[in-house]
This record gives structure tokens, sequence and C-alpha cells, in this order.
């Protein structure tokens, strides 16, 4: 190779050969000079050694570096040699060969000539450098098309969303509509009830009207008799019995007698006077019971059903099964006789009119409840069979609320139902100005007390209240209910009255109160 001259590496650095002065990018950039082919024989004829021969050497390298397959090899490859000379080195003398012109002598930096072996280096670097190359660019690509696809599935996802929120928002608005319209058609059924039980109560003394004015239907002196009869008679391999508080007792005939003598007097006016007001009812009285104490209500109610022949006048079968313990009642009513039969299971559903499963809270909130809580059967009896025929034991509440004649038709007669159905009759508006207790004794039974606190509900409790007792009755349990509403005088046979007479006779006005509605 020829050596530069000082001045193409210093003051010619800057011109190109027009004389024009080269950029800066061009002034350190490596070229390659031509030789002349005579110049190449020449070197060719010196002896090996000599500074031709190190011409040749470097004609053949930039040969080879021209050659087919070799474009794309670095210049500095020559600098990696034979020899170990630094990369410093070998930059700048290849910068030197590139950059020198015909007429420059010969340099005197040596160049081996390139090898096989180096140029096959080369070649293998430059094919893993561009299967590198073409690796990246193919995972560049499937970033980009990832990258896209994700996108395009973000926007798909926002369109769907879209779509489900304004589905939700018309599905919020079409619930909200309906549980509207459901409040309006409950409140309109609660309406409807009501209607239906007023228009009954005020119908009520025209169809006993038209009842009494066919002879067939009123029952007779000689019928009622007859039906006493039936009960004093025993039935072989059955229990007549009429149910309370889950235990059976037995009906006390010339007490029934006066019971029905009371209710048939309430229920069936005079032809030829005018109709007298109606009286009150037991219903009344019992929802209140209801919502206090739904168990002993329900068991006032089964306490009732010997008297279903006078509160429903038609025949009618049904069955009660109060549940796992509770044992189940057979109710069989006819125009003539009513059968209460204590047993363990129910008859087949096809030889009653319908079933009421339950126990007595779910019975009495059954009693109560409207037409649509029935269907649906939250907290209430379950009913079996035709449910038309549930009027037979709704109408028990239909009974005058004449409490001797109840307690004489089965209805409970122990203190504590007694004092609670009425603390339920008396309204708490009635007591205002009033605080009293009064006490029933019966014996060595323990005592239960009834007590008001001016405005407030009346309260029933065994344990005694705070003051003191006002009145107290001593009374066996079937006389109370008589003293509590004055048809017992105190100091009849077994009755006694200690204390004050005035809140007794104030309590008596109350019930006579409630029973004239």
């Amino acid at each position: 190779m020829a050596k530069l001259p000082e001045s193409a590496g210093s003051g010619s650095r800057g011109m190109d050969e027009d004389g024009g002065e080269q950029p800066p990018e061009a002034q350190d950039r490596p070229r390659l000079v031509a030789v002349p082919a005579d110049e190449v024989g020449r070197e060719a004829a010196r002896p090996h050694g000599e500074p031709g021969d190190q011409h040749a050497a470097r004609l053949e390298l930039e040969r080879a570096l021209c050659a087919p397959g070799r474009a794309g090899a670095t210049l500095g490859a020559g600098a990696m040699g034979a020899r170990a000379a630094t990369p410093a080195e070998s930059a700048a003398s290849t910068a030197a060969a590139m950059s020198a012109r015909d007429d420059a002598p010969e340099p005197t930096t040596q160049i081996e000539p390139a090898t096989p072996e180096l140029v096959s280096a080369l070649r293998a670097e430059l094919a893993m450098r561009a299967t590198a190359e073409a690796g990246l660019r193919a995972r560049v690509v499937d970033a980009e098309a990832r990258l896209a696809a994700r996108a395009t599935a973000s926007e798909r996802t926002a369109e769907t969303l879209r779509a489900v929120r304004a589905e939700l928002d018309q599905l919020t608005g079409l619930v909200a509509g309906e549980r509207s319209r459901r409040e309006a058609a409950e409140r309109r059924v609660t309406e409807l009830e009501r209607e239906l039980e007023q228009r009954r109560a005020r119908d009520q003394p025209g169809e006993q009207r038209e009842r009494g004015a066919q002879p067939d239907d009123e029952p007779t002196p000689g019928s009622m008799h007859d039906s006493l009869e039936q009960l004093r008679t025993p039935v072989a391999d059955r229990e007549h019995v009429a149910v309370s508080a889950g235990d059976a007792g037995t009906v006390q005939p010339d007490r029934l007698t006066d019971a029905l003598t009371r209710l048939r007097a309430n229920t069936q006016p005079a032809r030829s006077a005018p109709a007298p007001a109606v009286p009150a009812t037991l219903a009344g009285p019992f929802r209140t019971l209801c919502r206090r104490d739904p168990a002993l209500a329900g068991r006032l109610v089964i306490s009732l059903l010997g008297m279903e022949r006078v509160a429903y006048p038609h025949p009618t079968t049904f069955d009660l099964l109060l549940g796992p313990g509770g044992g189940c009642i057979q109710v069989t009513s006819s125009a003539s006789r009513s059968e209460v039969v204590a047993g363990t299971t129910a008859r087949p559903l096809e030889q009653v009119g319908f079933r009421v499963v339950g126990g007595p809270d779910r019975i009495a909130r059954l009693l109560i409840a409207g037409r649509l809580r029935r269907r649906l059967g939250f907290g209430v009896a379950r009913v079996r069979g035709d449910r038309d025929g549930l009027a037979a034991l709704e109408a028990l509440l239909s009974l005058p609320l004449d409490l001797p004649a109840l307690v004489d038709g089965g209805m409970l007669s122990d203190p504590t139902s007694l004092l609670s159905l009425v603390a339920a009759m008396v309204r708490p508006e009635w007591t205002r100005g009033a605080h009293f207790a009064v006490s029933h004794r019966d014996g060595d039974i323990a005592p239960m007390y009834l007590a008001f606190s001016g405005g407030r509900r009346p309260e029933v409790t065994s344990a005694p209240p705070a003051g003191p007792i006002a009145t107290v009755i001593s009374c066996p349990d079937h006389d109370l209910a008589s003293v509590l509403t004055g048809a017992v005088a105190p100091g009849a046979a077994g009755v006694e009255v200690c204390g004050d007479v005035a809140p007794l006779q104030q309590l008596q006005g109350w019930i006579k109160r409630a029973q004239s509605g």
C-alpha cells in the first residue's frame, strides 16, 4: 500500500476531487482508490518482501471485499489478520489506504493478505445478523398485529358494554314500573277486600232476615234438642271434642244450649221488629290479638270448631293438620250436627273439601291474610283442595262477640286466653286517665293480671304490675267471662270480688262498648 503524504491527512482533508469543500461526515469516511494495471504489474514483478508485494496484497484484499457476496463486510476486517494490531491502529491504516491517491508514496504500515477463513467468518457474521434482523422484524410485525387486534377488541368491547348498559337501564325502568304497578295492585286488592268485608257486614242482617223468613232453614227447638242429644250420646271409636290449646275437652250440653240460644238471639232479629244495628263480631279483636300473639289467636279459633254449624250452616268437611307433634283435627259439619275429632293423621283429600297445613299461628295469619298473601304463602298455612271452602273456617270470626256464649261454645276459658282477648277488645284510647290492675285467682293456680296504663295498650302478665292491685276476682275459669261482662254479679256461688269494685265496673263498660260495635 502506498504511503499517504502528510498533506493528505491535514491540508487536503477538507477538499474533494473537484476542489470543492467536502461535508464534515465525508471528511472522515474511508475511500477506495483505483490502481492502474501497469502499477499492478510492476508490483507483481518485485521480489517478495518488497514494498510492491505489500501493494499487491492490498489490491487482493480490495478485490476480495468487492467480490459478489462480500458486500456489506466491514473495511476494518483486514486489520483483524494474523498480527495482533489494536482496533485504533487498524482503523487509522484502513482510512489512510482508502484516501490515498495514485501518486502517493508507499506506506510504512504492512497489511497482511485476507485469508479464506476470515472471509468465511465475515460471511457467517453477516448471515447471523441478517437472520437476527429478520427475526426482529417478524416480531415487530407480530407485535403490531397484536396491538391492532387489541385495539379492535377494545372497540368492540366498548360497543358491547354500551349496548349492555343501555339494555340494563331499560330493564331497570321496566322493573321500576312493574314494581309500582304491583304495589298499586296490592293496594287495590286490600281496598277491595276491605270493601267486601264492609259489604258483608252491611248485608248480614238482610241475609239473616231472609234465612229467618224460610221456615226450613230456621233451627227449631226440636232440632236443637236433637243436636244436644247427639252430643250427649257417645260415638264408638271416636272422640268428639272441642280442641283448646292442643288438648281435648268435652263440651257441656247445657252450657252449649244457652250459648246457642244467646247467639241465635243476637243473629236472628225478630221479624216484626226493625233490624237492629249489626252486633260486633269476633273478627276485630281476633285481628288485634293475631298481631300481638298469633299462636294464642290460632288456638282460640281452633277451640271454636265445635260451633262450626252455628257459624256456617252448610255441610262442610275439612282437616287441620297442625304439623309435627300437633296432630290433626277432623271437622265434619252438617245442618244438624258438628263433629270435631282429634287424631294423628289427616283423611284423604278426596274425602274432605279442603285441608289446612300449619300450626296455630300460621292458621291465624291465614284467616286475616288477603287473597294475594294466601296465594304466595308467606308465613301463613297452606291450603290443599278447594280454596273456596276456606269460608267455612273464616265464618268462625263472624260469631257475635259474646264472651260467655263463646266460652260455653268451647272457646278457651283459661285466664291467659280470656284476658288477652279482653285486652284486644278494649281500645287504648278508651283507657285514658285510667291506671289500675285487675287480678284473677282460682285456688292455688298462679294469678293473672290485666293492667291499664292510661291510653296505652292493656297488658296481660303473670307477674304483678307496678302499683297496687285495685280489684281481685276469685272464681273458676269458666265463670270469669260472666264476671267480666257482668252476667254474674259478685257474691254469687263461687264468685268473690275483693278490693274496689269501681275498676271492675269500668272494665265491664268497656267490654259492653266493644260488644256493641
